[in-house]
Parts: C-alpha cells; sequence; structure tokens
C-alpha cells in the first residue's frame, strides 16, 4: 500500500472527481448520524419533560382525594373520582401535546382497571369510568405497584390509539407504599412532528452546509489567492481520504494478509498524525499481562516491539480499568506527572514525550489498545486525530471479529463437511443394504420358484390323467398348497417392492365389469365348497371404460373377496358392490365395498387391521391361516393409485371394506352399461393378472396345435424344468426341442426356423439375455417370438428381458392358461404387430 507524504501534500485539481464523490458520500453519512444525534438528544428531551410532567401533576393531587378514591366507600370514591377527574381535565388543558390523563390501580388478581380518566374536550370516545379493566396494561405498568419506579412507555397502543405514556406511582407518604399510578398519553403521531420539526433545522443546516462546500469545491480554482485558507480544507480532505482509504483496506483484504495490511495503517495514520511510534496491544486477562502484537516507528525512532511481549499490567497503572470503561488513556506531556509516578518511569525510559491509547472493545470486553507515542516532541492531539484514531481502533475490533467468524466457519465447514462424509457413507450403506435385500429377495424367490415349478407342473400333469378319487384328491391337495406357497411367494415380494418405492403402475384402458368378473369367477369354486353366495352388482351408470392398472384392482378385489369367504359362516352371504362419484370432469372415483356376514371384527382388532405381519386376531392365524399381508399390500396398492382401502363399520355381525381409487373415464366410452343384477360373467383370462391370482386347477388344451401350429425351441438348462415343458407342450400337440444353453439356442436358430423360442434367463456357457441379444442381432425373417421363462419376478429382471428384445415375459411356475395364450398370441403374429 503507498504511503503519501502528507507534509509536503497539494490540493487536488478541480478536474478531480473521485475526492468530490468520496467527500459528498462521507458528508451526507456524517449529516444523517449527526440528524439522528439530534433527534435521538430530542426524544430524550421530550421523554424528560413528560416525565417531569407526570410527576408534578401527581404531586399535585390530594392525597386525601385518592386515598379515598383507592379505599374510600363507594359514594366516598365517586365523589372522589369527580372531584380528581375536574382536577385532570384542567391539567390538561396546559398542553396542547395532552390527550389523557388517568389514574390506574391493580387488583388483587394483578389485573389494572381504571380509578379515574381525564381527556381532551375533542376527544370522541367517553372517559372510562371507575372500575373498567385494561387489559392492555404492559408487564412494566403492572410492576410499577412492586418497585415503585416511574417509566416512560411507547409507542404502546392499545383500543383508542397509539400512546407514549409517562407512568409514575402515587406514594403514600406515611407508608411508602403504591397508592395509585398517574399516567399521561401523549399520542405518537404528535411524538414524531415534533422529532420532524426538530430534525428539520439541522437538516437544513446540513443542506447549507454541504451547498457551501460545493461552492467552496468550486473557488478552489483561486488557490493562489486562497492558499491560507485552503490548507485547514486540505488537511480536511486527506483526513476524510485516509478514513475511507483505510476503511477501504480491510473490507476485501484476506485475512492471511491482514498484519501486513495493519502495520501500513499504523504507519500511514502515524505520519499524517506526526506521531513518532504506533502500536496494537493484546490483553490477556489470565495472566494480567499485555503483549505488543504490531509496531510502526518513524525514521530514527528505536523498535520497542522485541521487549514488549509480556508486560505485566501492574506496570500499567489503571490502565486497563480505564480501557474495559471505554476511556482513551491520553497524557499529553510526561514531564508533567509526577516524578516518582511508575508510569512517568516507565515511559521515560522508551524516551516518551507524550502519547494517546483508545482502547479495543468487542462486544463490551477489552481485549487491547492502539497506542500513539511522541518521542521528539510532545504532541497536542486535535479532535479530527482523535476521531481517527477511534476509527482505527473500531477497525481492528472489526479484524477480531472477522477472525472469529472466519475461524468459526471453517470450524463449522469442517463440521459440515464430516456430517456430510458420514451421511454418504450411512446412504451408501443403506444403497448397500438395499441392493442386498433385493439381491437376496430375488435369489430366494427363484431358488423356491424353481422347485416349486417341478411341484406345480408335475401336479398339472398328473392331475391331467386318469386318476382315481383319492389319487385326485391327494394331487388337488399338492397343486393348492403349491399355489398357497407361491401367494405367500407373491405377497412377500409385492410388500418389498412397495415399501422400497420400486412397485410400479400399468395403466391400461378395461371395462369396469371386468374388475370384478375374473375375481368372482376365480373365487366361486371355493365359495361353493363353503356354500357362501357371492353377488356382484354394479351401479347403474357408471361409466363403462376407465382408463388405471386393472390388474392391481382386481388384487385388491381378489384379496377382499378371499378374506370375506375365509371369514363367513357356511351358508352365508358376500356382497360386491361397484359404484362410481363424479370429480372432475373427465374422472370418477370408483367405489367397491365388499360385505360379509361372518364372524366380524372386534373393535380392539379393528387396530392391526392394515398391519403388515399382524392378524386382527392371533387365534384366528391358527383357524383360517393367513400372512397378514394381504390388507397391508391392498391398502398400499391403493394408496400408490391415489385410492385408499378402509374398514367400515357395521351395526350387525361380519365386516365391510370399501375401495376408493381416482380413475380417468376414457372416450371408448358411448354408452354407460350396468346390469343392476349380480354380475353372472365368466371369468377372463388372466393375462394382465398380477402376481398371486389363483386359478382353479386348469386343464391341457390337447388340440392347440391342431389349431395353432408352431415350431418351438426350449433353452433350459434345468433337467426338470425342461421335463416339465416338454410333456405339456407335448400334451398340446407340439414336439418342441430342448437345448440346454444359450449358445446352444443360438446354433439352433441357425439351423432351423423356430415361430417360437421359450428361453431361460440363467444358464451356464451363456445367459438368455445374451443369447436373445445374438438372435436378434441375426435378423432372421420372420423373426422368432421370444419369451422369457424365468423364477426372477423382479421389474428390474422384466426390464432387462424386454430390453434385450424379448416379446413376453412367463414367470415359474408356468402357469397352463398363461402359456396357451402366448402360444396363440404367437401363432396369430400379435407379438410382431407391436
Amino acid at each position: 500500500m503507498a504511503l503519501p507524504n502528507y507534509k509536503d501534500s497539494k490540493i487536488p485539481s478541480n478536474t478531480s472527481r473521485a475526492p468530490l464523490l468520496l467527500n459528498s458520500s462521507l458528508f451526507v453519512l456524517l449529516a444523517s448520524l449527526s440528524i439522528v444525534l439530534v433527534l435521538i438528544k430530542a426524544d430524550q428531551r421530550m421523554r424528560n419533560a413528560l416525565m417531569i410532567s407526570a410527576e408534578l401533576v401527581s404531586q399535585g393531587l390530594d392525597l386525601t382525594k385518592v386515598r379515598d378514591l383507592v379505599s374510600g366507600t363507594a359514594k366516598q370514591q365517586q365523589k372522589a373520582a369527580l372531584q380528581i377527574q375536574e382536577t385532570l381535565s384542567r391539567q390538561i388543558l396546559t398542553s396542547d401535546r395532552f390527550h389523557y390523563i388517568y389514574i390506574m390501580q391493580r387488583n388483587a388478581e394483578g389485573d389494572i382497571y381504571f380509578l379515574v380518566d381525564a381527556q381532551r374536550p375533542v376527544e370522541n370516545t367517553p372517559p372510562s369510568p371507575l372500575g373498567e379493566p385494561y387489559p392492555e396494561a404492559s408487564t412494566k405498568l403492572k410492576a410499577v405497584f412492586d418497585n415503585k419506579s416511574s417509566f416512560l412507555e411507547g409507542p404502546l397502543k392499545d383500543r383508542w390509539g397509539t400512546w407514549i405514556s409517562p407512568i409514575t406511582p402515587i406514594l403514600d407518604p406515611e407508608t411508602g407504599e403504591v397508592l395509585a399510578v398517574l399516567g399521561i398519553d401523549i399520542s405518537s403521531k404528535g411524538w414524531y412532528l415534533y422529532l420532524l420539526g426538530v430534525a428539520a433545522l439541522p437538516s437544513l443546516l446540513f443542506i447549507s452546509l454541504a451547498l457551501m462546500g460545493f461552492s467552496l469545491r468550486s473557488s478552489r480554482r483561486h488557490r493562489a489567492m486562497l492558499r491560507q485558507k485552503n490548507d485547514a480544507f486540505q488537511y480536511k480532505d486527506q483526513f476524510l481520504q485516509l478514513l475511507v482509504r483505510t476503511s477501504l483496506e480491510y473490507i476485501n483484504r484476506p485475512l492471511k494478509s491482514i498484519d501486513a495490511t495493519v502495520e501500513d495503517s499504523l504507519g500511514e495514520i502515524g505520519r499524517f498524525t506526526g506521531v513518532d511510534r504506533a502500536y496494537i496491544f493484546r490483553y490477556n486477562l489470565d495472566t494480567m499481562t499485555a503483549q505488543n502484537t504490531h509496531e510502526w516507528c518513524a525514521p530514527g525512532i528505536s523498535s520497542e516491539i522485541d521487549q514488549l511481549q509480556c508486560v505485566d499490567l501492574s506496570d500499567l497503572p489503571n490502565w486497563l480499568e480505564a480501557h474495559q470503561q471505554g476511556q482513551v488513556v491520553e497524557i499529553d506531556n510526561v514531564h508533567h506527572l509526577p516524578k516518582d509516578e511508575l508510569t512517568r518511569v516507565i515511559l521515560e525510559a522508551q524516551n516518551i514525550k507524550s502519547l494517546i491509547t483508545v482502547p479495543l472493545i468487542d462486544d463490551n470486553e477489552c481485549i487491547g489498545f492502539v497506542g500513539f507515542d511522541a518521542v521528539k516532541q510532545s504532541h497536542q492531539y486535535t479532535q479530527d486525530e482523535r476521531q481517527l484514531l477511534k476509527v482505527f481502533a473500531e477497525m481492528i475490533v472489526n479484524i477480531n471479529i472477522r477472525s472469529k467468524t472466519d475461524r468459526a466457519l471453517q470450524a463449522s465447514n469442517q463440521e459440515l463437511a464430516q456430517q456430510t462424509r458420514l451421511a454418504e457413507k450411512m446412504a451408501e450403506e443403506a444403497q448397500k443394504a438395499d441392493r442386498a435385500k433385493s439381491a437376496f429377495l430375488a435369489a430366494m424367490s427363484h431358488e423356491i420358484r424353481t422347485p416349486l415349478n417341478a411341484i406345480i407342473g408335475m401336479s398339472s400333469l398328473l392331475i391331467d390323467t386318469q386318476l382315481d378319487k383319492q389319487q385326485a384328491d391327494c394331487v388337488s391337495t399338492i397343486r393348492v398348497s403349491g399355489d398357497a406357497l407361491l401367494d405367500l411367494i407373491n405377497d412377500i415380494l409385492d410388500f418389498s417392492k412397495i415399501e422400497a418405492g420400486r412397485l410400479e403402475l400399468h395403466e391400461e384402458i378395461f371395462e369396469i365389469d371386468d374388475c370384478i368378473s375374473q375375481p368372482v369367477e376365480i373365487m366361486r369354486t371355493e365359495a361353493l365348497s363353503k356354500k357362501v353366495t357371492i353377488e356382484a352388482i354394479t351401479q347403474e351408470g357408471s361409466p363403462r371404460y376407465l382408463k388405471g392398472d386393472i390388474a392391481r384392482i382386481r388384487q385388491i378385489i381378489l384379496n377382499l373377496l378371499s378374506n370375506a369367504i375365509r371369514f363367513s359362516h357356511t351358508g352365508g352371504r358376500v356382497h360386491l358392490t361397484v359404484e362410481s362419484k363424479a370429480l372432475e370432469a373427465g374422472a370418477i372415483s370408483l367405489c367397491i365395498q365388499v360385505t360379509d356376514e361372518g364372524i366380524g371384527i372386534s373393535p380392539d382388532a379393528q387396530k392391526n387391521l392394515f398391519k403388515a405381519f399382524v392378524q386382527a386376531d392371533s387365534s384366528i392365524t391358527r383357524t383360517h391361516g393367513g400372512t397378514g399381508l394381504g390388507l397391508a399390500i391392498s391398502r398400499q396398492l391403493a394408496r400408490l393409485m391415489k385410492g385408499d382401502l378402509s374398514y367400515q363399520s357395521r351395526p350387525q355381525p361380519g365386516a365391510s371394506f370399501k375401495l376408493e381409487i381416482p380413475l380417468a373415464i376414457t372416450p371408448l366410452d358411448a354408452t354407460p352399461q350396468g346390469s343392476g343384477q349380480p354380475n353372472q360373467q365368466a371369468a377372463t383370462g388372466n393375462s394382465s393378472s398380477p402376481q398371486g391370482i389363483r386359478t382353479k386347477v386348469p386343464h391341457i388344451n390337447k388340440a392347440l396345435a391342431k389349431d395353432y401350429p408352431l415350431n418351438i425351441l426350449i433353452v433350459e438348462d434345468n433337467q426338470t424344468n425342461q421335463k416339465i415343458m416338454k410333456r405339456i407342450l407335448q400334451r398340446m400337440g407340439y414336439a418342441p426341442d430342448i437345448v440346454s444353453n444359450g449358445q446352444l439356442a443360438t446354433e439352433a436358430v441357425g439351423d432351423k426356423e423356430y415361430e417360437l423360442i421359450l428361453m431361460d434367463i440363467e444358464m451356464p456357457v451363456m445367459d438368455g439375455i445374451t443369447a436373445t441379444r445374438e438372435i436378434r442381432k441375426s435378423k432372421h425373417l420372420p423373426p422368432p417370438t421370444i419369451i422369457a421363462l424365468t423364477a426372477h419376478v423382479i421389474d428390474e429382471q422384466r426390464k432387462q428381458c424386454f430390453a434385450s428384445g424379448m416379446n413376453d415375459f412367463l414367470s415359474k411356475p408356468i402357469k397352463v392358461p398363461e402359456l396357451t395364450r402366448a402360444i396363440v398370441k404367437t401363432a396369430q403374429g400379435e407379438y410382431n404387430k407391436s
């Protein structure tokens, strides 16, 4: 930082605009500060005058009447109130600022109420009568009765307006107790107008000064004639520039280079004020010492910083106490001190003639001081120089605050970075755990489905043979148990997907009757076994075509029907009603209610209805079975579709559940249809059914190959699965070829034209996804239909299959209806259309 020579300073040219702008800005700042100080003083004078007025009014009251007003009989109180009110009404006219004068008292509960209320004649509100409560009373007003101290509060708003109010207690001279308090209300608006009037004069004065300053600035072109007068102005101008420049130095200066800037500033201020040495000391109150941290010395002046690193504060008598009180320590001439005074002895040893020290106050704590020594000759400090030193001291304090803030910010950033790393680590661990959970569920599903495929597949083949009654019952039991186990696996996987937020909805256009026809048909056999009647009714006027995930809607209805039949008495009834409620244009709320007349649900058990793995009654598990997942999954599916599933209270025995889902009405809806009668439609195919929909044990269509002839290739490494698929297809009339891995499949496709390839996913040598990509690359015409056969049912696996070029996805255990549907679609060329 360049250090100018103030002894040879020249007056800047009139063409220079920068000093003028700086001076003008600083002048406006100083003018504003001066006006603020004037306002503060005027405000304080006004407040003091009001307090004196309140005390004079209270002293002018007849204490006998006040005692009658406070503790006399009702008649005495009324009489005293009128007399005092008359007195106060006269007092209120003595000042045009008084709006109300009143006397208040506090009751036993601590509430404030009026005793007397006097007001100016121009007020349009009636005075408050004796005993009227004053709920707006502040805490300080209530406390006057205890601390007996006068105070002024406001601006404070009540029901009559916003006021400045002096409050003074009326004391009993005999007991010293507070008889009552007297208050005067001054309009806050009038108060502000008074302050505005006070500020007007200095404002005009500063405007005049500003104009004079500009005039003086323009007249400096005659500097040859006015050099003597301009010397003082030049000094002032340099003083202001020094202030501004020093301030700017600390605004953007990095903390690492701040020490050099402090020393440069010490030198610049030292040269400006004409002193010989400038320095900064820091107090250490723990050791009661002071350390010299920065120093500047004029040419020819010896440095003292090395000898002043641990100065005992006892060597600086009274300095610490003065600095802690914010006082400047100034010695105009060391030789004027008593010869035996310790301060003189210490300063003379350093050849100091005079000095000044300004305390560094940080948050009411003195952390040190800035000092300036005159060594060659004593120095008398002007007011401007004192102000400059104080401003510099404040800058040093701000540096200290900035340094503390910077250190705190660095510590906070380090802690934040540490917490961020910890959060990232926890998130990574959570992701690992989630991936491990998904991998475990996928592996569990695959490993269970592989033998389950054999159980269900072989039982399906066996049940289609000639069996006696006992054998058929055994095979049926095996098949039903296999289906139940498959349902359990699917429930667990569905619940896991929902919890992880990975379950996706597949919207399509469907007929409203299809929501209930298939679940009713599926549950018909189970209902007949218990002689339970299912009545399904669709409300007339319901829209025919809707858009949504019909598979998940069916899954929920199937679960509700299954529970209703399971908990119904033999010969009971299950009611299924479908209604629609109009929402905004083009949308409805589909309401499906399933009601049974069974054992019902107790109020206590209703609390656990929708909790996962929890039965409404633990004894029901032993009697009726179930995992406790069905209702939990159903409600979460409903909410995933922006609807809800709730239990409906019933006065009669039994249970009732209501499903509500918002759905869009499609343009295909031309004629709304509703039978109004029990729905007896046959169950449709389960092509869009989600995992977990149970079907009756299907029979194999032995003439399927005649109707839909195809060359079929089975790609499967598991011999049991090969045997099941081969026998099912042979029953249908096909003669499938079998290979055990993807590499052999690509070779087989090159040797023979296949219309349908049933492709396993996980195989040795080459997996099914890679094999599908290779087959698609070869661009066989016509392209074969490739359908995945896998025990994996997670969405990621499905996406990988379709991305590789597969046309469809069949999960193990393979269901005969689904396989039949895939064969028919292949033969009809539906896969190649999409």
